[in-house]
């Protein structure tokens, strides 16, 4: 209210939207009036159509009404024309915000597979590749969701490698691999990163080992990030035994997944976990790990904002979630972890190298 005069009775009409307009909030002393120099917000929600992508935009006109102190009516009206498929609409009103990040990635780690709740549905996320992704899946939310979601799974693999390869660097490496049980979830939640993480990470380990070369799990991880492939023929398996490790299988519903679940079922996700570091850009780095040829190509992700994977600064919540030192890792409890350092500290030294 700009006027000089209060209004009351306000009444918001918008006969173009699905939901709403809904009153939020502005009503600073909870009179029911509008007071001069108040500000009243209201939301209102609209389903793209197929009708308006063909055309290309949507056109919307909201209007309020009210009385001033002498009962006379007074109103308003509002207009704007949007680009249904406009990526810059999208990027500005969901992948620039941090809310709908973190969201996503707050849903990734309190996934809780695969007796506890399920907090993503893979059937409702759009293809990376296809435009409704760009465009921030239209009403601008989807895009920066899926991207929490997969850095969690991605901070998960991290973790889940560091703590597989310290448990496979031990003369029981072969005892434990024969032994271990890889957990398929296929929900692209951080504990699902970490079991494939662990998975890949122990038979790093493990080869180091019997190759008398010194721990180092972070070297080994950017190995594997990079395309390598072990294996060992002690036990008969090595990396990639599930098939290459992506974010999410696309079209599948976790709830669904886990009526039908298989045990030996194949790992496909739709986001590589495989990539370069950007330090190792324009020079040479050498493996003295010896490679089983699968065809596996190097991937670096693209920092850009149309297909690259948005990594943001840890808040202060996600760095308190992830200041912790396990004693033992949650896939085995047979020896205590000799990694001296929390997770977080990983998190960061591994946010480092990709920069």
């Amino acid at each position: 209210n700009t006027g000089n005069v209060s209004i009351s009775n306000i009444v918001v009409v918008d006969n173009d939207v699905t939901t709403g307009p809904t009153y939020m909030s502005g009503d600073d002393n909870s009179n029911s009036v509008l007071d001069v120099g108040e500000t009243w917000n209201y939301e209102a929600t609209y389903v793209v159509t197929q009708a308006d992508l063909d055309g290309g935009s949507v056109s919307n006109t909201a209007s309020a009404v009210g009385e001033d102190p002498n009962g006379q009516p007074v109103g308003s009206d509002d207009s704007a024309i949007v680009d249904a498929d406009g990526y810059d609409y999208g990027y500005e009103q969901g992948f620039f915000t941090d809310s709908k990040y973190w969201e996503g990635y707050a849903d990734s780690y309190d996934t809780e597979p695969p007796d506890g709740p399920i907090l993503y549905s893979g059937s409702e996320i759009p293809q990376l590749d296809d435009d409704s992704y760009d465009a921030g899946y239209y009403d601008g939310l989807w895009y920066a969701y899926s991207d929490g979601y997969y850095v969690s799974y991605d901070y998960g693999f991290t973790i889940g490698f560091s703590e597989g390869y310290d448990i496979g660097f031990s003369e029981f490496w072969y005892d434990f691999l024969i032994d271990d049980v890889h957990p398929e979830f296929l929900d692209g939640s951080f504990m699902d990163g970490y079991q494939d993480g662990f998975s890949e990470g122990s038979i790093f380990g493990a080869s180091d080992y019997e190759a008398g070369f010194d721990f180092d799990w972070e070297d080994a991880m950017w190995d594997y990030r990079a395309g390598k492939d072990l294996y060992i023929e002690a036990v008969g398996f090595g990396t990639g035994e599930y098939g290459d490790v992506y974010l999410y299988e696309w079209g599948v519903d976790p709830n669904t997944y886990y009526e039908k679940a298989d045990a030996a079922a194949r790992r496909v996700r739709y986001r590589t976990t495989r990539q370069l570091r950007k330090a190792a850009a324009g020079r040479d780095v050498v493996s003295p790990r010896v490679s089983v040829d699968k065809g596996a190509q190097p991937l670096k992700q693209s920092e850009t904002k149309e297909d690259g994977i948005s990594y943001r600064p840890l808040t202060d919540a996600v760095r308190a979630q992830l200041d912790v030192r396990p004693q033992y890792s949650p896939r085995f409890n047979g020896r205590s972890l000799l990694l001296p350092d929390t997770w977080l500290e990983r998190i960061e030294r591994y946010r480092a190298e990709r920069q």
